[in-house]
């Protein structure tokens, strides 16, 4: 059976392709934007098929600089958007199989608004996309 931290480096391993991403597969305590987290699985559903498979969602977080408000929102609606360079869907999509762990990858959404985020390193920008795989 694939483990759950195996399955947070595949997401995060995605995330590197886009250019300038630093990519944690844990929610970093004092993570350097922008950036990549990756939580979870915050729900999970076990024997999705005869053959044994689970299916957890992880929330991706993704981390930009608040400093400059306008230029973070516009940094994160790029990450957020269904294509693009620096789209995380598309980087996701780019490899669904996340180099061989899963059956499928699927990016379900937004699970929450745009929102300053508490950090050890300080605030950050950030929001979070629910990312559901498909793993024996």
């Amino acid at each position: 059976m694939t483990s759950v931290q195996e399955l947070a480096k595949g997401l995060a391993k995605r995330g590197e392709t886009i250019p300038g991403l630093r990519c944690y597969p844990v929610m970093h305590p004092k993570p350097e934007p922008p950036c990549l987290c990756v939580a979870g699985p915050i729900r999970w559903t076990y024997d999705e098929t005869m053959e044994g498979y689970w299916r957890p969602v992880f929330e991706c977080w993704l981390f930009v600089n608040p400093a400059d408000l306008f230029r973070a929102q516009e940094t994160l609606h790029a990450y957020i958007a269904p294509t693009g360079q620096k789209s995380l869907p598309a980087a996701i999509y780019g490899d669904p199989t996340l180099g061989g762990l899963t059956a499928e990858t699927r990016v379900l959404g937004g699970s929450r608004p745009p929102g300053e985020v508490e950090t050890a390193g300080g605030r950050l920008l950030g929001c979070a996309l629910e990312v559901e795989v498909l793993a024996m």
